[in-house]
């Protein structure tokens, strides 16, 4: 019989057991920032790359063109990673990423509109469903209460809380194209406990890579011990009888929806607190401004059939 195994992943390192710096850790390396081996690192990369690249073959992307893409992304992090106020020569970058630096020069260039394609704006849609399903004034403990289309305490007022330049009729259609919404003349309800576009493969896509690139990135800064611990922490078990797993799951979601109840409001006193103009206060410079995102994410599948090595016993 299989004993239950479950782990907790907790920081890649703890803020009680970082030593000082320059002195050496428990296990004796040397003074100053560990270097990752380049082998385990690449190991940990492709196998991180395994999930993408069942959607870039469901997509017909071909290993050529992934290869020639990455050209992109290593020239990218390069020049991100230069020395502040130290800008790298294209021979430089070429070194330390093997890039060919004919493809440097090129890629430099199309780094600006690459940049503008990845840019995630926050939709009108989005914002209204955030709203709709965080705030107390337009949820309840069930969730996000029915609205009428029109009038006081109604979907109209609460597309003009977020932006009288968008009819709501036009905020209304996009959710019903996006399958969120059930309608009928008078009354609107969310379909939907989470905003899931999956009529919009273009708006999953963009989602999809912001949601995965910054969890990757605090993991890989708390790898490299580069700046302080982010939250990155998850929970995992390889025995759970598959028929509890949609017990789980809900569990999950419902610890989300609490999340979402606390984070949204602060978010938002806070993004209108920098605003100028807000209870006279004067804005707060762009450079003073951060990007923040808070996750959280529930996956399963069933085991391969291999059998788990047996604990170790003394």
């Amino acid at each position: 019989m299989l004993n239950p195994s479950w782990e907790f992943i907790p920081f890649i390192y703890d803020l009680q057991h970082m030593e000082k710096p320059g002195e050496a850790d428990s296990l004796g390396t040397l003074q100053g920032p560990p270097k990752l081996p380049g082998a385990a690192a690449l190991l940990s990369v492709t196998y991180l790359l395994e999930p993408l690249v069942r959607l870039l073959v469901a997509q017909g992307v071909t290993y050529t063109a992934l290869a020639a893409a990455l050209k992109a992304v290593f020239v990218n992090v390069a020049i991100k990673q230069a020395p502040a106020g130290k800008k790298m020569t294209d021979s430089q970058i070429s070194i330390s990423t093997a890039v060919h630096r004919k493809d440097v020069r090129r890629l430099r260039q199309e780094a600006k509109s690459r940049a503008a394609l990845m840019k995630e704006p926050v939709s009108l849609v989005a914002a209204v469903f955030t709203r709709w399903t965080t705030d107390p004034a337009w949820s309840d403990a069930s969730g996000p209460r029915p609205l009428k289309r029109h009038g006081d305490d109604s979907f109209e007022s609460l597309v003009k809380e977020l932006s009288t330049d968008v009819h709501s009729r036009t905020v209304c259609d996009e959710f019903m194209r996006l399958g969120l919404l059930d309608a009928d003349a008078d009354t609107v309800r969310l379909r939907f406990d989470f905003l899931v576009p999956r009529e919009d493969q273009d708006q999953m896509l963009r989602y999809m890579a912001g949601s995965l690139h910054d969890h990757a990135a605090a993991a890989v800064a708390n790898v490299l011990r580069d700046g302080a611990p982010s939250l990155e922490q998850s929970v995992f078990s390889d025995a759970i009888p598959s028929n509890a797993v949609p017990a789980i799951e809900a569990l999950a979601r419902e610890a989300w929806r609490v999340v979402m109840q606390k984070a949204v409001p602060e978010l938002i006193r806070q993004e209108a607190a920098g605003q100028a103009g807000i209870a006279g206060m004067p804005a707060t410079p762009a450079t003073s401004l951060s990007r923040v995102r808070i996750g959280m994410f529930f996956y399963a599948e069933k085991n391969q059939g291999v059998a788990r090595d047996a604990p170790a016993r003394t």
